[in-house]
């Protein structure tokens, strides 16, 4: 059996192709990857319709089915929101303050990392 003629630059193509086709489903899974932002406010939105089709009647009942639905993931996002990292990202995030018609203080850390996605800067 003859050893296989392998060139210096067969060797480095045949590297780079296989460093390649290992580097693409990452770079895939990561394009992919939805945006932290508007994947919280997706799923404040799901939480606060499941809240609105099944209320209990009870204002202590529900108060208490507010905090086990939507709650956690308003109060995240009032206080300690993902930073976008899409304009998608940036767009929910801004379509969200003016559906929640919030105040300047409980829409400052939403609009803030919009703002940092816009400007380029690190959070």
């Amino acid at each position: 059996m003859n050893a296989p003629n392998l060139t210096r630059r067969a060797a480095i193509f045949a590297a780079g192709v296989a460093g390649a086709t290992l580097a693409v489903p990452a770079i895939a899974a990561t394009a992919s990857a939805p945006d932290p932002l508007a994947a919280l406010i997706c799923e404040h939105d799901e939480a606060t319709a499941y809240y609105n089709a099944n209320a209990p009647e009870d204002d202590d009942l529900a108060d208490a089915f507010a905090d086990a639905t939507f709650m956690p993931s308003f109060s995240r996002l009032i206080q300690d929101p993902p930073r976008p990292t899409t304009m998608a990202g940036v767009i929910a995030g801004l379509l969200f303050l003016l559906h929640e018609k919030m105040s300047a203080a409980d829409a400052a850390p939403v609009l803030g990392v919009c703002l940092d996605f816009l400007r380029g800067s690190e959070a």
